[in-house]
């Protein structure tokens, strides 16, 4: 029977057997879940082999990598690779050595992101500009559904990335799967609304055969009158 959890968390393994276990895991056919190697004396070197097997990797679907030496160039190999990988939900990569620079990497590939609902990169030294190139990334996405970022944050900053989860949650999505509701239709509805925005994205999520008909009893009502 395959193996649906692996716990690996402080066991030395190092680059070496961190990249064995990744070109094992590098198929489509693995069956593994779950993966936590936290605390294992990695560094940079081996987020390649990593975001090589995520590349590959259809089972997946929670990996820790916190507590290695990750640093900036390694979340660069990781975040281009999850913009290839579907299916992995929740990463978490807590005092990995990040830095504003490696920051950056997860916000500028953030919007290829399709598979990810939870990123965890909290006890790095991400601070303001780093929190900033990631909720211009989250502009842009409309999949993650929890964020956890340095302690240390901009409030102002904080706030409008929690905003922009809220929004996910409640199925931003919808527009842009363009399968919905006609995005035509947006400024009418957001009009209607003040500070809840969320709630739009409930009914269009929900109940989008509600808005889609007023609009078109509304289209009607104005071609009769003309």
């Amino acid at each position: 029977p395959n193996i649906d959890c692996l716990g690996l968390a402080d066991n030395e393994l190092g680059n070496a057997g961190v990249s064995a276990l990744s070109r094992g895991l590098a198929h489509s056919f693995c069956g593994l879940k779950r993966l936590n190697l936290s605390g294992n004396g990695c560094d940079s070197n081996v987020a390649r082999s990593v975001g090589s097997m995520l590349r590959y990797n259809k089972s997946l679907v929670d990996l820790n990598l916190s507590f290695n030496d990750i640093a900036d160039n390694g979340a660069s190999s990781i975040a281009r690779a999850l913009t290839r990988n579907s299916t992995l939900r929740r990463l978490e990569m807590r005092r990995a050595g990040l830095t504003c620079q490696g920051a950056r990497e997860f916000g500028a590939h953030l919007p290829k992101m399709r598979g990810l609902r939870e990123l965890i990169l909290s006890r790095n030294n991400v601070l303001y500009d780093g929190g900033a190139a990631i909720l211009n990334g989250l502009r842009g996405n409309v999949n993650l559904e929890y964020l956890l970022l340095e302690e240390r944050m901009s409030q102002s900053i904080a706030r409008e990335i929690a905003q922009f989860i809220r929004l996910n949650k409640a199925g931003r999505r919808a527009f842009r799967d363009g399968n919905r509701l006609d995005s035509a239709l947006w400024p009418s509805i957001y009009s209607r609304f003040t500070d809840e925005s969320d709630i739009v994205y409930f009914f269009v999520k929900e109940k989008p055969e509600v808005i889609v008909t007023e609009n078109k009893e509304a289209m009607a009502v104005r071609a009769t009158s003309c």
